[in-house]
């Protein structure tokens, strides 16, 4: 077994320049599941810093943002499902999260990999 960790900061203000404010970036990075859910531009900021932070934590390319979606459970805790079986089977268990503090945004991954 393996453990993971990865964590993303964010500064909302330039997130919003950068991302939000070029439509074609958006869809980029944010599955339409993703943009329908997020009720606030801060909070897809926290979606992007989660995505980031799971890049970091699983080795996932530079850019590869629509092969993780974030969604949230029924009392709307975040969790990652990926659009690769393969990452997808490699994992046992994950914990993430996303806070926000004035114009920032951060987020936690931590994975259970199975051995290699």
């Amino acid at each position: 077994m393996r453990i993971k960790v990865g964590c993303d900061l964010v500064y909302v203000p330039r997130f919003k320049e950068k991302i939000i404010g070029a439509e074609f970036i958006l869809e980029k990075v944010f599955t339409p599941y993703e943009v329908a859910r997020s009720y606030s531009q801060e909070s897809l900021a926290g979606r992007f810093a989660l995505k980031e932070a799971v890049m970091k934590a699983l080795g996932i390319p530079a850019g590869k943002w629509l092969e993780i979606e974030v969604v949230n459970d029924t009392k709307g805790k975040p969790y990652c499902k990926f659009l690769s079986q393969e990452i997808q089977l490699s994992i046992l268990g994950q914990d993430v999260s996303i806070s926000h503090d004035g114009e920032y945004a951060m987020a936690m991954s931590v994975f259970i990999l199975k051995p290699e």
